[in-house]
């Protein structure tokens, strides 16, 4: 028995594909926190609620777009083109839909069980997050 079994994503909505990867993408930072932040479980909170925001997934996910491959750049175009009928108070739509967007090519490659592609995804995104520490966290205003 397969822990999690691959699932085809063209199978599901672009909405539940982002549904499978926020928890991914929050598992992630989560993960990493635990790494750097043994014990002190409000440390990792606060360090993990910095990227797991609409904001800042919006922030990043721009800043990876210029890596990305044609058919990775589809699949978040259609999911960020889904109607979405609410967004949380801390975020614009236009950043709620990039978020979605995201984590649909996250949900992707999960279900896929690619997780090479997985990995470089999540590495364009540390990338970036390291970048931002060095600079500030100072995203260029549009």
């Amino acid at each position: 028995m397969r822990l999690f079994p691959k699932i085809m994503p063209g199978d599901y909505s672009p909405l539940l594909l982002a549904y499978v990867g926020d928890a991914v993408y929050d598992l992630f930072f989560r993960m990493r926190a635990l790494q750097e932040e043994r014990y002190q479980v409000r440390v990792c909170h606060t360090n993990v609620v910095g990227f797991v925001n609409a904001r800042k997934q919006c922030q990043l996910l721009r800043r990876i777009s210029p890596h990305l491959t044609p058919e990775e750049l589809e699949i978040i175009r259609r999911a960020r083109n889904k109607k979405i009928p609410t967004h949380p108070k801390g975020s614009t739509m236009a950043e709620y839909r990039q978020a979605t967007a995201l984590e649909c090519l996250i949900g992707h490659y999960f279900l896929l069980q690619d997780f090479d592609n997985l990995e470089r995804i999540f590495g364009l995104i540390m990338a970036e997050a390291e970048l931002d520490a060095k600079e500030g966290d100072h995203e260029p205003e549009e």
